[in-house]
C-alpha cells in the first residue's frame, strides 16, 4: 500500500503544480494583453493631445503676430500724431487717442516696451501669455509627453508579464519531465528546479511589472 500511495501522492502533487503553473501563465498572459491594450489607448490619447497642443501653439503664435501688426499700427499713429503736433494739434490729439485706444482695447499695452512711437511689442511675453490663456480649459503643453511616458510604462509592464508567461511555460516543461521521469532523484531534482523557477518567475515579473 505504501509503495502504491507514494506514486499517487506524487501524481497529485505534480498535477496540482501543473494546474497552478498553467493558471499563473494564463493570468500573466491576460494581464499582459490588458497592459498592451492600455498602452495602445495611451498612444491614441497622445496623438490627440499632441494635435490639441499644436493647435494651441499655432493659435497663440497667430495671435501674437496679429498683435505685432497692431503694435506697428500703434507706433505709426503715434508717429503721425507727433508730426501733426505743430501744425494741427487737434488732429494730433485725435490720432493719439486712437493709438491709445488700439493699445488698451486690444490688450497689447501691457506688452509694449519703450514709450511713444518707439514702443515695441515684447513677442516672447505676449506669446507666453497667449499660450497660458484659459489654462484651466486647455491641454497642458507637457501633457502629450506625460501620456507618452505612461504608454511606455504600460508597454514595459506588458513585456514583463509576457516574459513571465513564457517563464511559466518553462516551469510546465520541467514539471512534465518530473511527472514522466522513472527515477526518483531526477524527478525530485526536476520538481525542485520547477519550484525554484516558479518562484523566480513570480518575483522577477512582480518587480518588473510594478
Amino acid at each position: 500500500m505504501s509503495g502504491q500511495g507514494t506514486p499517487r501522492r506524487w501524481e497529485l502533487i505534480i498535477a496540482l503544480a501543473l494546474a497552478v503553473t498553467t493558471v499563473s501563465g494564463a493570468l500573466l498572459t491576460y494581464l499582459s494583453v490588458r497592459q498592451e491594450s492600455a498602452a495602445a489607448g495611451a498612444d491614441e490619447q497622445t496623438v490627440i493631445e499632441t494635435i490639441l497642443v499644436q493647435q494651441r501653439r499655432t493659435g497663440a503664435s497667430t495671435q501674437t503676430h496679429a498683435n505685432g501688426d497692431l503694435a506697428a499700427r500703434y507706433r505709426s499713429l503715434l508717429a503721425e500724431a507727433e508730426a501733426l503736433e505743430a501744425t494741427d494739434p487737434a488732429r494730433a490729439a485725435v490720432t493719439r487717442q486712437l493709438a491709445n485706444a488700439i493699445a488698451n482695447q486690444t490688450g497689447i499695452a501691457e506688452f509694449l516696451s519703450g514709450t511713444g512711437a518707439s514702443g515695441r511689442l515684447d513677442y516672447r511675453a505676449n506669446l507666453e501669455a497667449a499660450l497660458h490663456y484659459s489654462d484651466v480649459m486647455a491641454v497642458p503643453l507637457d501633457q502629450p509627453d506625460r501620456t507618452a511616458a505612461r504608454a511606455d510604462a504600460y508597454r514595459d509592464r506588458s513585456q514583463a508579464l509576457a516574459m513571465g508567461a513564457v517563464g511559466m511555460l518553462g516551469v510546465v516543461v520541467l514539471l512534465t519531465l518530473a511527472r514522466v521521469g522513472r527515477r526518483r532523484w531526477p524527478r525530485i531534482g526536476l520538481f525542485a528546479a520547477a519550484t525554484a523557477g516558479y518562484v523566480a518567475v513570480v518575483v522577477v515579473t512582480a518587480v518588473r511589472a510594478i
